[in-house]
């Protein structure tokens, strides 16, 4: 009899060694496809011809943005080579001096124009600091923000 309950103690423990590999095999390939729809969910793709970002939400046609009255931008932080997020440009108060400390949008880039950080945009003479939609972003401490989507026109 004692030699019956040890074999078949030493195949219950074959089959739960093997059922351990199996799901701890199963859970391990599920955790490494889970994080990879995650990550993928949080990256912004890029192409010349189309960005995609999100976060981004765009005015519907024919609704209209604040229209910002400032000379300049400066790129704080670079999302890609055509959006980056920048403050306006401002006069001292008593003072004649520019600080770059007004309101956070995140600046669009025009055709051609590549973005970098620090980079200190002016805006052309007879065009405005319009806003064509919203961005919004979690900070570091995973505080939500929204800012506004502007371009050059």
């Amino acid at each position: 009899m004692g030699l019956y309950v040890y074999k078949l103690g030493v195949v219950v423990m074959k089959t739960w060694n093997w059922l351990s590999f199996v799901t701890g095999l199963v859970f391990g390939a599920l955790l490494i496809v889970g994080i990879g729809f995650y990550m993928g969910n949080k990256t912004v793709h890029n192409n010349d011809n189309n960005v995609d970002t999100p976060g981004l939400t765009m005015l519907n046609e024919g609704e209209k943005g604040t229209v910002f009255e400032t000379q300049g931008i400066k790129v704080m932080q670079t999302l890609n080579p055509k959006m980056a997020l920048a403050f306006t440009e401002e006069k001292g108060k008593y003072t004649n001096e520019i600080y770059y400390n007004g309101t956070c949008v995140l600046y669009i880039a025009s055709d051609g124009e590549r973005l970098y950080d620090d980079q200190i945009i002016k805006i052309p003479s007879g065009k405005k600091l319009i806003q064509v939609g919203t961005y919004e972003y979690p900070t570091k401490n995973n505080i939500i923000k929204t800012v506004p989507a502007v371009l050059i026109e």
